[in-house]
């Protein structure tokens, strides 16, 4: 399937925004501090349960472990799961290197 380069580039901005914009950690995701940032916009969302971005920032001081490779995997693909939700994909493979 060949899209056009207007296509790619919608996709490239949203994957880049979704992978790198702070989700609000969950109420169980263990943080460093109080602060679970996040965008503002989610305390609003026209969705419920609508939010934007990912949660890799939580990663930004553990340990590399084959763990931690999993928790990014699945960071990812929770950031990257609307598009598949809202249908401008078939399908999302994550991959990470160490």
């Amino acid at each position: 399937m060949v899209i056009s380069s207007e296509v790619e580039a919608a996709l490239i901005r949203a994957v880049t925004i979704s992978l790198y914009t702070w989700r609000r950690a969950e109420t169980d995701d263990l943080v460093d501090d109080d602060e679970r940032f996040g965008w503002w916009g989610d305390s609003y969302p026209p969705i419920t349960n609508d939010r934007i971005g990912s949660r890799l920032w939580l990663l930004r001081r553990v340990k590399l472990t084959p763990q931690t490779q999993r928790d990014a995997e699945a960071y990812a693909h929770e950031a990257l799961q609307w598009l598949l939700d809202d249908g401008h994909v078939v399908d999302i493979a994550i991959a990470s290197e160490k």
